[in-house]
């Protein structure tokens, strides 16, 4: 458990690190020294923001209380959580990627700047997919 507890203090320390470069960046844009959309920005950081702090909250109670801690172990390593996750994100994979290659198709008669990006998402998509397989095959 203490290797668990070690993980978690990690994950703490890294989102601590992601929300304050977020807000730094934020910061920058809100006060006009880096150019953005004011509104999208402080949508973003409302939402996200919220989110990464509930998620520190969590972890952090869960830290100080070892039966809470004990639960999130017992989450994380559940093989029935694994397999769900695999299956939902496989089927989801290939649900984009037929979504994607059907508007490539209909946005080349239309607009190449579009096109074009698209084309950008779909391979970058299955580069990722396909390191993901590559790595966890050797880690497996």
């Amino acid at each position: 458990m203490e290797k668990y507890k070690a993980k978690v203090k990690n994950k703490i320390i890294l989102a601590t690190i992601v929300l304050g470069i977020i807000l730094v960046f934020a910061i920058l844009v809100l006060v006009e020294v880096i150019p953005g959309n004011k509104a999208y920005v402080s949508g973003f950081i409302s939402g996200f923001g919220t989110v990464m702090i509930i998620s520190i909250i969590s972890m952090i109670r869960a830290l100080n209380n070892e039966e809470l801690l004990r639960k999130r172990y017992i989450k994380e390593n559940d093989d029935r959580e694994w397999m769900i996750v695999y299956k939902a994100s496989r089927f989801s994979f290939v649900v984009i990627e037929i979504a994607l290659a059907i508007a490539i198709t209909i946005t080349i008669n239309y607009n190449r700047a579009v096109y074009n990006t698209l084309c950008v998402v779909f391979f970058s998509v299955m580069a990722i997919n396909l390191i993901a397989h590559i790595y966890y095959r050797r880690v497996s």
